[in-house]
């Protein structure tokens, strides 16, 4: 069972590496057998990075950087409805009920909010800079 399943692997490695483009540059100027000139490899949108190292990427950003970012917008959340409700008053008598008040749903929000932009920062962010700190939403929260 072991045997065919890791067989099984190695055959699909072996066909998905044919699949992926090579690491060649063109040269730029007039193909032969075409008239038109070739397309220069860095003139395209794509980054460089290779489809398995951007998934790679991928699942590892939304793995580490999705609690990350839940928990960095909870906290942005709760300071921002506590300073909604007390002003920009310090007095611990006014902002300690306000905070208890505003956690619970500071807490929803950013669990929400914090899902969608842990998946995002990480689609975004591997292919510029995979398993960068933006990856992993430790770099600028929008």
């Amino acid at each position: 069972m072991t045997k065919g399943a890791l067989g099984l692997l190695c055959a699909f490695m072996v066909c998905a590496g044919g699949w992926l483009p090579g690491q060649a540059e063109e040269a730029t100027g007039v193909s032969p057998g075409k008239s038109e000139p070739a397309q220069n490899v860095s003139d395209t949108k794509d980054s460089g990075v290779q489809l398995p190292h951007r998934l790679a990427a991928f699942v590892a950003g939304v793995v580490i950087g999705t609690p990350i970012a839940i928990v960095r917008k909870s906290y942005q959340q709760t300071i921002t409805a506590t300073r909604d409700i007390v002003g920009e008053s310090t007095n611990p008598l006014f902002v300690l009920p306000a905070g208890a008040l505003s956690l619970p749903y500071a807490v929803l929000g950013g669990t929400f909010e914090g899902a969608y932009t842990g998946l995002l920062n990480a689609w975004v962010n591997s292919a510029d800079d995979p398993f960068g700190k933006d990856s992993f939403s430790l770099g600028e929260m929008q």
